[in-house]
């Protein structure tokens, strides 16, 4: 759990890692890997890159899906040089790249989000998006209207959830 934004302890530390590839590689059937945890597009790009291409290194892994909210949050953070890196793991007919987002509000749609999807889109990343369902987005037909703009501007509503408590 992360008490505090840039918390030291919020990123996976190298032997997390190797330990989390150890498992990938002793499991063949793993055909699909979601990169999250906190949020990965906020790791420096050469990072995240040598994640990516140790992932990508396993020849069954055919998805790569990294969750992250930055569309939404920082879309500034998506520049060309990072979606370029992203698009360099995507090999059409063997390994898809995508990334799900968590939009929870039509207001959170901006100019500057379907800018950033529509860099992400051009490089044949899918982008998809997870809604938590709470009374509080479902009022006043919010949900559904968010739905409506996700697709307008490139994004796929991927699923609805209803969280459970904790």
């Amino acid at each position: 759990e992360i008490d505090q934004a840039m918390d030291p302890c919020a990123m996976a530390d190298p032997a997390q890692i190797e330990s989390a590839l150890a498992w990938i590689a002793a499991h063949p059937a793993i055909r699909e890997v979601l990169i999250t945890g906190g949020d990965p597009l906020g790791m420096a790009d050469d990072r995240l890159q040598g994640i990516l291409a140790r992932v990508a290194a396993f020849p069954q892994v055919n998805v790569i899906r990294i969750g992250s909210r930055v569309p939404a949050t920082l879309p500034m953070r998506l520049t060309p040089d990072l979606v370029s890196l992203l698009g360099s793991f995507r090999e059409p007919g063997h390994r898809e790249i995508c990334l799900v987002t968590h939009i929870q509000h039509p207001y959170e749609i901006t100019p500057e989000l379907v800018a950033a999807v529509d860099r992400l889109r051009r490089q044949g990343i899918g982008v998809y998006n997870q809604l938590v369902f709470t009374f509080h987005v479902s009022r006043r037909f919010e949900a559904a209207r968010l739905r409506m703009l996700l697709r307008r501007c490139g994004i796929d509503p991927y699923y609805t959830f209803v969280p459970k408590g904790k």
